[in-house]
C-alpha cells in the first residue's frame, strides 16, 4: 500500500499507520502487534543515503528499504504514515515522500545486539542511565537493523544516538531482529581523549555496558489526537501499561 510520509513530533521510534490500515492489520493478523515490523520502501535520489539496513551507493534513483517498529498506533490521516522527524532523519526519509508499506511477519527475536554511541556525550548519558534504558527501551523501539542509526530519548528529554553494529538472533548473525524481554544490548564505550604532558592527547580505555531489556505489560505510547468522529480500536490497542520492575 502506498502512503505519504508525515513528520510528527514524537520521542519514540514507533510509526503510526492510517486508522483503516491499522484496524485491518489488527483484525486480519492476530499476531500483527507481536510481529511489530513494518517494511517501508521508497525511491531516493541521494546516492549515499543511510537506510535502516545499510547505505545506498548506486548512481541515480535508488530503492531504499527500512524496517520500522509499529505497536498499533494510528495516524491522524488516512493517507499518511507518521514518523518522528528525528527517526526520519536517521534513515534518510523526508516529509511527503511516497512510500510502499507492508507488514513483515518473518522477523526473528533478537537475542543480542551490539551498539556504539555516536559521540562521547551519548556514551556518558547511556552510562549514567543504563538502568532507565533497560526499563524503557521497549517503550521506544522494537525492531533494530544492523547498520541502523538508532535515536533514543532518556527520560523524555535527552536524545542519544546509537549505531547498531550487529544483530544476533538465536546465536546467529542477522540483518534485523525484534527486541523483547531479556534481549541483551551490548554498548561499546566511547571515551573522551585525555590531555597528557606537552599537549598530547590519549584515549583511555573504558568499560562498556551490558543492558538486559525489561519486559513490559504493554507498550505505552503517546497517541495522536483522534478524529472528530471517534477513536479507532487500534488507538486503544496501543495505550496503557507500565514497565515491569526488576529483571
Amino acid at each position: 500500500m502506498k502512503l505519504k510520509v508525515s513528520l510528527v513530533a514524537g520521542k519514540t521510534c514507533f510509526v503510526s499507520l492510517p486508522p483503516f490500515l491499522a484496524d485491518d492489520l489488527l483484525n486480519r493478523h492476530g499476531d500483527a502487534l507481536k510481529a511489530g515490523a513494518i517494511e517501508v520502501t521508497w525511491a531516493s535520489q541521494n546516492r549515499s543515503a543511510e537506510t535502516a539496513i545499510g547505505r545506498a551507493t548506486q548512481s541515480g534513483p535508488t530503492q531504499q528499504v527500512a524496517l520500522l517498529s509499529w505497536a498499533g498506533g494510528s495516524s491522524r490521516s488516512n493517507e499518511h504514515l507518521e514518523i518522528s522527524p528525528t527517526l526520519a532523519e536517521c534513515i534518510g526519509l523526508h516529509d511527503e515522500v511516497v512510500v510502499e508499506v507492508r507488514l513483515r511477519k518473518d522477523v526473528a527475536a533478537a537475542t543480542r545486539i551490539s551498539v556504539e554511541p555516536v559521540s562521547e556525550d551519548d556514551w556518558e548519558v547511556v552510562e549514567l542511565n543504563a538502568e532507565h534504558l533497560e526499563e524503557q527501551l521497549l517503550n521506544q523501539v522494537r525492531l533494530v537493523s544492523a547498520g541502523q542509526l538508532l535515536p533514543l530519548w532518556i527520560r523524555a528529554s535527552t536524545l542519544v544516538r546509537l549505531s547498531v553494529v550487529s544483530v544476533s538472533c538465536g546465536g546467529r548473525g542477522a540483518r534485523f531482529g525484534l527486541l523483547g524481554p531479556d534481549s541483551e544490548v551490548v554498548v561499546a564505550p566511547k571515551v573522551r581523549a585525555r590531555r597528557e604532558g606537552a599537549g598530547g592527547m590519549r584515549k583511555t580505555r573504558g568499560k562498556g555496558a551490558l543492558l538486559r531489556v525489561h519486559a513490559l505489560h504493554a507498550l505505552r505510547l503517546p497517541l495522536p489526537t483522534p478524529p472528530a468522529a471517534s477513536s479507532s480500536s487500534s488507538e486503544r490497542a496501543a495505550a496503557g501499561g507500565e514497565p515491569a520492575k526488576g529483571r
